[in-house]
């Protein structure tokens, strides 16, 4: 495996808690945790390499937004990856304990670990999990979007109500 400079650390930042696999070849390539303690928070786990006993992970945090815009095509899984300034790299066991972790700027990760330019999702070439994942968060954002348009629809109600009653004021006088 690569030498890889960097902060070494004891442990994560976070208690790391599978959701699901997005890609999987012989194994998992490109998995998808959450923060067990903070499960708004996600975190992408990509494979990048690996020796005898040891395979190395390059890990990072993710919002929702970010995850939507991957998912939709708007971001590739590359400008994902670069636009995440800090990554973790986790040499997991066979038995998938965490060996060693470092902490490294994304920028100076090497370019063979990075996914490729044209890294975007296509249900085609990611799982199923992938594909459900992509239809639960769309429609979490149709629920957001009609939350939205519900408070403006309730804050227009209370503006109509206090112009009618401004209005009764000044006509009564």
């Amino acid at each position: 495996m690569k030498i890889i400079n960097g902060i070494k650390l004891n442990k994560l930042g976070f208690e790391p808690q599978k959701i699901g696999d997005l890609l999987y070849h012989e194994g998992p390539l490109l998995s998808l945790f959450t923060d067990k303690n903070n499960p708004e928070l996600y975190y992408i786990y990509k494979w990048a390499d690996c020796n005898d006993s040891l395979n190395r992970w390059m890990v990072i945090q993710v919002n929702a937004k970010s995850l939507r815009s991957f998912f939709f095509g708007e971001i590739s899984l590359k400008n994902l990856f670069l636009n995440t300034p800090l990554t973790y790299l986790v040499d997991l066991d066979d038995n998938l304990k965490e060996v060693e972790i470092t902490a490294c700027a994304t920028n100076q990760l090497p370019m063979d670990y990075l996914p490729n330019d044209n890294s975007f999702f296509t249900e085609e070439k990611y799982s199923e999990f992938a594909g459900t994942f992509k239809t639960m968060i769309s429609n979490n954002r149709i629920y957001e979007m009609l939350n939205e348009i519900l408070n403006e629809v309730v804050s227009l109600k209370k503006s109509q109500t206090n112009t009618d009653s401004l209005l009764k004021v000044l006509l009564n006088q």
